[in-house]
């Protein structure tokens, strides 16, 4: 009796099986970039909101005190201020707060007592001073007279080389001491950039840099923005502000 064979079936080729593990490199290569796409973008709402936290306790010590806080002089950090509005009145100096790091670049496990936010000021003359920077602290009303709150910065990132993230940066001493301030105001560098230094505003994120305005309004930045020093200085008046 003849059996009736059904069509003999091929094997898969050299050419084929290759083709087959590149697409499966490919689809992993995009699986990764968006799960990390989608991590950068986690973390930059978590860091929007921590700014956006200490904006609103930076106004609320400004509606208490009739200032906002200042490091001029022998005035503290500016983080000591805010404390009590954040939940945290009597905070230890080593304590790990959240809010006061970008997710980005690290969280209070890794980096306890740290801080990833500042400012930047040309000096400590009226003309080149950030809000923050001045010498007794400014009303609400000295800000919207001049260029407007939502015309000037309160705080943004400090840059910091990548490998001091858990530590080790001669700046980086936590929120309680007061190396918050950077000279540099006229650029902003990713921390993936090795000309940056501890005298820049800088970040992690990739292409823009969230930064806090003095209406309490955050706003993603490009690094290469260019009015910098326009938008750190509270008193110099310019009408014609690029803000995108």
């Amino acid at each position: 009796m003849r059996h009736h064979r059904g069509p003999r079936r091929r094997g898969i080729n050299r050419v084929e099986a290759a083709a087959a593990v590149a697409l499966s490199c490919i689809a992993l290569c995009l699986m990764s970039c968006g799960v990390l796409s989608s991590r950068n973008s986690a973390d930059r709402i978590v860091c929007v909101n921590n700014l956006r936290q200490l904006g609103i306790a930076l106004h609320s010590v400004q509606d208490a005190k009739g200032r906002f806080p200042t490091e001029h002089g022998s005035h503290p950090s500016f983080y000591k201020p805010v404390l009590p509005y954040m939940e945290q009145a009597g905070a230890e100096d080593n304590r790990p707060i959240e809010e006061f790091l970008c997710p980005s670049r690290r969280n209070p496990t890794t980096a306890p007592g740290k801080r990833d936010y500042g400012y930047a000021s040309s000096g400590d003359g009226i003309a080149g001073a950030s809000v923050l920077g001045t010498p007794e602290g400014l009303t609400l009303d000295d800000v919207t007279n001049k260029n407007g709150t939502s015309n000037i910065l309160l705080l943004s990132h400090l840059w910091l080389d990548p490998k001091h993230y858990s530590g080790g940066d001669p700046t980086d001493l936590g929120w309680a001491t007061k190396n918050n301030r950077r000279l540099i105001n006229n650029a902003a560098k990713p921390d993936s950039d090795a000309t940056g230094s501890n005298q820049y505003i800088g970040g992690p994120h990739p292409d823009t840099i969230p930064s806090l305005f003095a209406d309490a309004h955050v706003a993603n930045l490009p690094y290469t923005f260019a009015q910098w020093p326009q938008i750190w200085a509270w008193a110099i008046k310019e009408p014609d502000m690029n803000l995108p």
